[in-house]
């Protein structure tokens, strides 16, 4: 059997070797970082997200909302300022396209999905002409 040196912990300072892997099917690889990191990456990840705030991968925040649940940011911003849930087909547009930007006046509701919808404010009803958010 070959031994081969594993690749480097790419943290800064440290010269640990990455923690090796086998797989089922026997295939040996090595994880991102050494053992110690490895280990400290998933507390950090673990805590952050047993708070009451995170961001995801996507860019986004998530909240506790008041149920107690994780939400994203931006819809419960949304939902405050609009006094009511959310309902079917509405979405929560950033108007600067920064993700976790959640001031209420970077917010604004569209209905429809983003890129193709509508904003809340331009819709008129054609039967009374009411506004969709008077």
């Amino acid at each position: 059997m070959q031994s081969t040196i594993p690749p480097a912990c790419p943290e800064p300072g440290c010269f640990t070797g990455r923690m090796a892997v086998r797989n089922k099917r026997g295939t040996v690889y090595y994880q991102p970082l050494c053992r110690a990191h490895w280990a400290a990456a998933l507390r950090a990840r673990a805590s952050a997200r047993k708070g009451d705030r995170y961001l995801d991968c996507n860019g986004y925040v998530v909240a506790r909302g008041e149920d107690g649940l994780m939400h994203p940011e931006h819809r419960v911003v949304m939902e405050r300022m609009l006094g009511r849930p959310l309902q079917k087909g509405e979405s929560v547009h950033h108007k600067n396209g920064i993700r976790h930007d959640n001031d209420p006046e970077n917010l604004e509701l569209w209905i429809g999905p983003i890129r193709r919808g509508a904003r809340g404010y331009d819709l008129v009803c054609p039967h009374c002409g009411r506004g969709y958010l008077s």
